[in-house]
């Protein structure tokens, strides 16, 4: 369990998703396309 806790901060460090709200369920903050450049090594802006 302590590894899920630390790939949770380093989402929230990146950030994908929120920080820590009590009992509320964290939210997503990074777009399925930004995911994707990150995946992908990409950043369209540059490439222009």
């Amino acid at each position: 369990m302590q590894e899920l806790g630390r790939i949770i901060d380093q989402m929230e460090e990146r950030g994908v998703i929120s920080g820590y709200q009590g009992s509320k369920p964290r939210e997503v903050l990074m777009t399925l396309d930004k995911w994707n450049e990150l995946k992908m090594g990409t950043n369209p802006t540059e490439e222009k």
